[in-house]
């Protein structure tokens, strides 16, 4: 199962697991295909900033052909991929981002938006924003995506340690 969910890495991977953790090895990349996967990067997030998402995608994805480590790019591309409608897609990457670090609070973040809006899973949600709580805690995104969570405001007031209520965001008045 370890090798399948690690298949994105450079192989052969070798793995070992231990009482309390388990330890994944690969050979690294070539410093030629990392300095390649970092201009293709960079030309990809130039393409998603003027709108063209297609050939950003693709530059990204050459790009995590030759570095599969690359987390700028999995991200930019999961962000890419929400925009275009491709939720499924974005999740996957997110989820490669875990695998590779399973503390990186900001995939946490986009993972419990995700499910949040777009799965309507508030269960899984809220996980995946607690865990980036847990290591960011005073992450401002992900502060704002937990707290308005229908049974998260006495939560949220015990985990900022804020002695009132706060104050309901300002409405505006439309006059008729």
């Amino acid at each position: 199962m370890i090798q399948r969910q690690f298949r994105f890495l450079p192989q052969p991977i070798n793995v070992q697991i231990g009482k309390k953790d388990a330890t994944i090895s690969f050979n690294e990349e070539s410093p030629a295909a990392k300095e390649e996967a970092g201009r293709l990067a960079a030309k990809a997030s130039e393409r998603a900033s003027a709108g063209n998402y297609s050939k950003a995608i693709s530059a990204w994805k050459r790009a995590l052909e030759l570095q599969p480590t690359l987390r700028g790019a999995r991200l930019e591309l999961a962000m890419v991929l929400v925009e275009r409608g491709d939720i499924d897609g974005a999740k996957n990457q997110l989820i490669e981002v875990l695998r590779l670090n399973p503390q990186d609070h900001w995939a946490c973040v986009v993972l419990g938006n995700l499910y949040i809006q777009n799965e309507n899973d508030l269960v899984t949600g809220e996980r995946f924003l607690r865990r980036a709580l847990d290591f960011a805690p005073n992450d401002s995104w992900a502060m704002t995506a937990w707290r308005p969570l229908p049974v998260n405001e006495a939560r949220w007031m015990k985990r900022s340690s804020c002695s009132r209520r706060p104050s309901p965001a300002p409405t505006r008045r439309m006059d008729t």
